[in-house]
């Protein structure tokens, strides 16, 4: 058991075994919050939902808990321990986590579920971009400028990614990766076009774009990387003059990033489709990075 999932059984026995979904979302939230940047990124990631930040990995991680038997849901809208989650009780290692859950039910001990979103939305106004709550007024979303933007989710969260493409003001994200499975959650192309979906961004796969595997082999050095791109610039753009036309507009026509999997865009053949858009639009060449 990873210790994401202990806090979340953690923060379950520290409010008496069960708990509402919403607000269990919403302690973990907290719990992230009180947590230094560098914990953060091992932590659970948050993007603008319906009812304020939401993490889909932890509701991943719920449904997972439940089907080991940890966790029972009574109804839509609770999540209970069951025996077995009661029983389990491993030591915790991160003393910032802990520190972090009880600090974050103190602050809210007392506090039913329109309270806590009430505490919530006020400190954290950015995630009430996408709300259906009533009575709360939304900051207005981010539209970006004119660019070529690419991105890579290399060592980041599915729920930190997601926020980093609304915050950036992308509405389309264009998948370029030729075979796009990950063995991390969110990323898969089903599931990831799903999750953009919910918070409104398009999502479209382009694997015409993308590097066959065996074009990747003994990628050691930079030399390597650069005699790899030198070839999918010779050999795989130039028959696509086509698609790529249909790319350019497509990208002029609402903010996009062009995605793969690697964080450094200078190991990614991303840069090198994006730099020929480019020549076709226009516009300058950004990558989306966590700053």
């Amino acid at each position: 058991m990873n210790s994401r999932e202990q806090v979340i059984l953690r923060l379950l026995k520290m409010r008496g075994g069960k708990v509402g979904r919403l607000d269990l979302i919403k302690l973990l939230f907290l719990t992230r919050e009180n947590l230094d940047i560098k914990a953060r990124k091992t932590f659970y990631g948050f993007v603008p939902y319906k009812y304020g930040p939401y993490s889909f990995a932890a509701g991943y991680d719920l449904d997972k808990l439940r089907d080991r038997g940890y966790l029972s849901f009574p109804d839509d809208r609770t999540v209970a321990l069951t025996d077995v989650g009661y029983a389990e009780d491993r030591r915790m290692k991160s003393a910032p986590l802990i520190q972090s859950m009880a600090f974050t039910d103190m602050r809210t001990r007392g506090l039913n579920t329109d309270g806590l979103l009430d505490k919530v939305y006020r400190s954290y106004p950015w995630f009430t971009l996408n709300t259906v709550r009533l009575g709360w007024h939304p900051p207005e979303r981010p539209v970006a400028e004119p660019a070529v933007y690419t991105v890579g989710y290399e060592g980041v969260q599915i729920d930190d990614f997601l926020d980093r493409l609304l915050r950036v003001g992308i509405k389309q994200l264009i998948d370029v990766r030729k075979n796009p499975v990950a063995r991390r959650y969110g990323f898969h192309r089903s599931t990831l076009a799903a999750l953009c979906h919910h918070i409104g961004v398009d999502y479209l796969h382009l694997p015409v774009f993308g590097i066959t595997s065996e074009m990747r082999q003994n990628l050691d050095s930079d030399a390597a990387y650069d005699s790899l791109f030198r070839k999918y610039r010779q050999d795989v753009l130039p028959p696509l003059i086509a698609e790529i036309q249909e790319l350019a507009l497509s990208m002029t026509e609402k903010p996009s990033a062009l995605m793969c999997a690697e964080e450094n865009p200078r190991h990614c053949h991303r840069t090198h489709l994006a730099a020929v858009v480019a020549e076709n639009t226009g516009m300058a060449v950004r990558d989306i990075t966590g700053e």
